[in-house]
């Protein structure tokens, strides 16, 4: 969860909808952001879709450094982020190295969503931004009311996970 949220974190839907095309990712050199391009959640989901999207979350604002998960919280939400980016650091190490930096566009916390388990690592603001929270309960009211949407969700989610773990695979090879 969002440290010390106040009703100043929440952004109109009307903002990140402004928002949504905002999707291009920074020109970084990291390796991680570097192929970023993959990770973009949804990217060619019409306007209309991100709207019933919209309708089942809950809108952050964040700033630099703040610390949006910790490692072993219990929370099945998943977050877009629609403005800034994060980083994922090793459970209590949040205010330590970055394993790796999760860009626009892309998402967080989607492990816990699948598997209902606490928070596996911590996720530390690197910008200020805005990211999209969805809950399970809130995705499960949006699949029954759109179930190709929810699909698409799904899907898109395990794509991205999937080449998160070929990375870490990658990455544990060459070491």
């Amino acid at each position: 969860m969002l440290d010390s949220p106040s009703a100043s974190t929440i952004v109109s839907h009307d903002r990140v909808e402004a928002m949504m095309g905002l999707f291009d990712y920074p020109a970084e050199t990291t390796a991680s952001v570097a192929a970023a391009p993959d990770f973009i959640f949804l990217e060619n989901l019409p306007p209309a879709s991100w709207k019933k999207i919209l309708a089942h979350a809950e809108t952050l604002s964040f700033a630099r450094g703040q610390v949006l998960l910790h490692a072993g919280d219990s929370d099945d939400a998943f977050y877009i982020l629609t403005a800034g980016s994060v980083e994922v650091v090793l459970p209590g190490t949040v205010r330590g190295p970055a394993l790796t930096v999760i860009p626009e566009g892309s998402v967080f916390g989607e492990i816990a969503f699948f598997d209902g388990q606490p928070r596996s690592a911590g996720i530390r603001a690197r910008s200020d931004g805005t990211a999209i929270r969805i809950s399970r309960a809130n995705f499960e009211h949006l699949s029954s009311w759109d179930a190709v949407l929810g699909r698409q969700i799904l899907l898109d989610l395990g794509r991205i996970l999937s080449l998160r773990l070929r990375w870490t695979t990658d990455l544990s090879q060459r070491r």
